[in-house]
């Protein structure tokens, strides 16, 4: 390794802590494309306002959407489990329901 490299790295100090992730999509997404694709974009407009709000509430933080999927961390379990029940307590009963993993 060249000097200069391995002298920045020795330098750099690592900071580990534990991440919960959190995956979230809509479930017949693809299908209510087909069906209706402005009722499907402002569906996932709503979801991405819906998760946004609940994450931030509880600490959570959006990494990338994925089309009607939302990549998140958390730094607890606990954070992450109560903010998917309160995003599932909050969908309107009438909408696809949304699938966690």
């Amino acid at each position: 390794m060249i000097p200069l490299l391995k002298s920045i790295f020795m330098q750099a100090e690592l900071t580990r802590k534990p991440s919960v992730v959190f995956f979230s999509d809509i479930v017949g997404y693809t299908r209510l494309m087909g069906q209706d694709e402005n009722a499907a974009f402002e569906l996932m407009k709503l979801n991405l306002e819906l998760h946004k709000r609940i994450l931030d509430q509880y600490h959570g933080t959006i990494i990338k959407e994925l089309g009607d999927g939302i990549l998140a961390v958390f730094e607890t379990v606990p954070e992450a489990l109560t903010a998917s029940l309160e995003i599932q307590k909050k969908c309107p009963k009438k909408t696809p329901s949304i699938r966690f993993g």
